[in-house]
């Protein structure tokens, strides 16, 4: 006869099978489920790809057709441009003053216009504003603050009579062999025009400060015809100084409207030109005033 026992293991294994069973299927059937769901995944992935990328080549397209209208567009304002400055400049004597601070800022353009517009570039100076700065900080530290204005006045008188009318002194000597100051274009014409080239207006800068507003007042008393330009990236803007003194201004000779701004103001325009707090107009009107 069977025990008790016997029935009971019996009966345990039974539902044991039958749990292992249910866990088995439920398993199977969860990682279908679970397949399946992947492969939706997958597929929506993939969609949303090639939708993604479609878009891409839509906008890459389009990219490329404006780079083209563009291209096409500077193409033509370099002939117009060619065109309107065509021996605009001639017979004009040029010398230009550049300020250099930290931020070197490229003026090839500028001169490369004034060269294919006729002009004559007789002279360059460049100064660097933070060997300046020393220089007269020193000078005013050994002997007076006196002395330091003082140089600063010769500085301006030294540094025109050689931009304007040739005449090298000992100061320009000086300034050149401590590398203050370096010596461009050079030939024996006397200029008619002075180009200021400014850099970032940082008000530390006492004395070049100083060096500008003596320029300023050297250029009228002796009346040299002077602009003052500056790089449209040029943050700090020095064309408040020169407005307050009535030199014209342009805040943007990097750009076409920039040159095209200068040659009106060197054919006799005046006025305060470029998009800056300074400018009054972006171009003269003798530019927009053309049918």
């Amino acid at each position: 006869m069977m025990s008790i026992r016997y029935y009971l293991v019996l009966i345990v294994s039974i539902f044991l099978s039958l749990g292992i069973g249910i866990f088995i299927g439920s398993t199977i059937e969860g990682d279908k489920i679970i397949k399946q769901q992947q492969a939706q995944m997958t597929k929506r992935i993939e969609q949303k790809f090639q939708q993604l990328k479609e878009k891409n080549d839509i906008l890459s397209n389009k990219i490329e057709e404006i780079n083209k209208e563009n291209s096409m567009f500077e193409t033509f304002n370099r002939v117009m441009f060619s065109e309107v400055a065509k021996d605009k400049l001639v017979n004009k004597q040029i010398s230009i003053f550049y300020l250099s601070g930290n931020t070197t800022y490229d003026y090839t353009g500028l001169t490369k216009m004034i060269h294919e517009s006729g002009g004559s570039i007789n002279r360059e100076i460049n100064l660097h504003i933070s060997e300046f700065e020393q220089l007269a900080d020193q000078i005013t530290d050994k002997d007076n603050n006196d002395a330091g204005v003082d140089m600063v006045k010769d500085a301006a008188v030294s540094l025109l009579n050689y931009l304007i009318v040739n005449k090298k002194n000992q100061m320009i000597d000086d300034l050149t062999d401590k590398g203050i100051i370096d010596i461009g274009h050079n030939n024996e014409n006397v200029s008619h025009y002075l180009l200021i080239a400014c850099s970032d207006n940082i008000e530390s800068n006492v004395h070049t400060n100083r060096l500008q507003r003596e320029i300023i007042r050297q250029t009228k008393a002796f009346n040299i015809k002077t602009v003052a330009l500056e790089h449209e990236e040029v943050a700090s803007t020095s064309m408040e100084l020169y407005k307050k003194n009535k030199v014209p201004t342009i805040d943007n000779i990097n750009t076409m409207s920039g040159k095209l701004s200068l040659i009106a103001v060197l054919g006799g325009e005046y006025g305060h030109f470029g998009t800056k707090t300074a400018s009054d107009q972006l171009l003269p009107n003798t530019l927009m005033d053309k049918d």
